[in-house]
């Protein structure tokens, strides 16, 4: 027969063999029951502590620390005993106690239940203030809770729709901080014009300056490249056949399209110790001859002044004489050298007796005492404004125009013919009109001109 049930797990599971508890105060009060509630003593015993039991009233106890409770500024203060009212309380503040409100504790009703954690240890009791109940803080309305979604909702529409009237507002009418400028001109002369707009505007000028061996051609090509997605601003040319092509192309905005200021020539440069100025050739037909033989130099045809000099040479000669001075260039051993401003320094130094080349780069090798002069105009020279062209799309169209503006006063363009950058402000001031190219039928037929150059003097 089977023995009575033991619970299994538990070493004393026979409540025969238990031990029976000792009689402690814990012990007793849980078989007792907890003692009766005595009244609060009055008369002489009001100061005296309950013989047994928790505490329930005492001496004023201070809250542990300073008190930083984010409302109620009072519990900075001891609580009394039982019975006896903060001293806050006996006034009296109209009004509810408001979310998310601060006050100090002097003006406002301290009733709320507030409690100052930092201090406190398990088991202890601490007195609160309470707020009645009709100035206790209420929690919101089950209409106004389903009504601030939507309020969120339209405020973040405004928002979007204020920044989107500032982008737009941004792209119109208003100057970026920096202007992109693509400049074929020298960056001698460009240099100290661009940093004076700087100090007059506050705008901020990023060059890019072309190399001399391809000069113009080769921001001409880059911002073909770029006429879908433009990076520059404005194009600041030196020369005119480059920048009619780009017109031509639809790189320049058709409103502001591009404009030409000053002037500066294509000239015959000699050294004097070498070439009396009496000997020297009155027509560029002339450097063919056997006596210039190995003694002329001339900037690579297909690049910058020099390519649109020998185009409008076509024009003005005919195929068939521009062919044969061409091939008599190269058959006369001409040295064809790295831009314009190599060729000036070759005569400089005597190393070439006769330069093909241009007016400012003459300028700067006799400021530095060279032995050379130029031979006057002719009706075989070519003028050659500065060009200023607004790049359609551009980043900062705004900036452009007003750089384009500064570039073009009387002052700035009077600077440059100073520096040498120019010979003159107005074309019109020239002793020789000198050449006068049709340039829609210049660039119709420029390709096939390049290419002839380019059998003729690449080897």
């Amino acid at each position: 027969m089977a023995g009575p049930h033991r619970p299994r797990g538990h070493p004393l599971a026979n409540p025969s063999r238990r031990t029976p508890p000792a009689d402690t105060a814990r012990t007793r009060r849980i078989r007792d029951g907890p003692p009766p509630r005595r009244p609060n003593p009055v008369g002489p015993a009001a100061g005296r502590l309950p013989p047994t039991g928790l505490r329930r009233n005492g001496p004023p106890r201070s809250l542990r620390g300073p008190g930083r409770h984010e409302h109620f500024s009072i519990l900075r203060q001891p609580a009394g005993s039982a019975g006896k009212r903060h001293h806050a309380a006996n006034r009296t503040e109209v009004g509810p106690v408001r979310r998310g409100q601060k006050r100090r504790g002097t003006g406002r009703q301290p009733r709320a239940v507030a409690l100052d954690r930092r201090g406190r240890t398990a088991g202890a009791l601490v007195r609160v203030v309470v707020v009645p109940q009709a100035q206790r803080m209420k929690a919101p309305s089950q209409p106004d809770a389903a009504k601030r979604p939507r309020v969120r909702t339209w405020a973040a529409i405004g928002l979007a729709g204020l920044g989107l009237a500032a982008l737009l507002a941004s792209g119109c009418g208003q100057v970026g901080s920096e202007v992109v400028v693509y400049a074929a001109q020298d960056r001698l002369y460009a240099e100290p014009l661009l940093r004076r707009f700087e100090e007059e505007t506050g705008l901020r000028v990023r060059a890019v300056y072309d190399s001399e061996a391809v000069k113009t051609v080769g921001l001409a090509q880059r911002l073909l490249a770029e006429r879908d997605h433009p990076a520059a601003d404005l194009f600041w040319g030196n020369e005119e056949m480059r920048t009619r092509q780009l017109a031509a192309r639809g790189v320049f905005d058709p409103v502001d399209g591009f404009r030409a200021f000053g002037w500066r020539s294509r000239r015959v440069v000699v050294n004097t110790n070498h070439v009396a100025l009496g000997e020297a050739p009155r027509s560029l037909l002339e450097l063919t001859n056997a006596v210039w033989r190995g003694r002329v130099a001339l900037a690579f045809p297909l690049f910058g002044s020099t390519a649109t000099h020998f185009a409008a040479l076509r024009q003005h000669w005919g195929d068939d004489l521009w062919e044969a001075w061409c091939r008599g260039l190269v058959a006369n051993r001409a040295m064809v050298v790295d831009g314009n401003s190599v060729v000036a320094r070759l005569v400089a130094r005597g190393e070439a007796w006769i330069g093909l080349t241009d007016s400012d780069d003459v300028r700067v090798v006799q400021r530095e005492g060279a032995p050379v002069a130029m031979l006057p105009l002719n009706e075989e020279s070519l003028l050659l404004p500065n060009t200023l062209g607004i790049v359609r799309g551009g980043p900062n169209p705004e900036g452009a125009r007003r750089l384009a503006d500064f570039l073009t006063r009387p002052d700035i363009v009077e600077s440059l013919v100073e520096a040498g950058a120019l010979e003159g402000a107005d074309p019109a001031t020239a002793t020789a009109r000198g050449l006068q190219p049709d340039w829609d039928r210049l660039l119709a037929q420029l390709e096939d001109t390049n290419q002839r150059l380019r059998a003729w003097f690449v080897h």
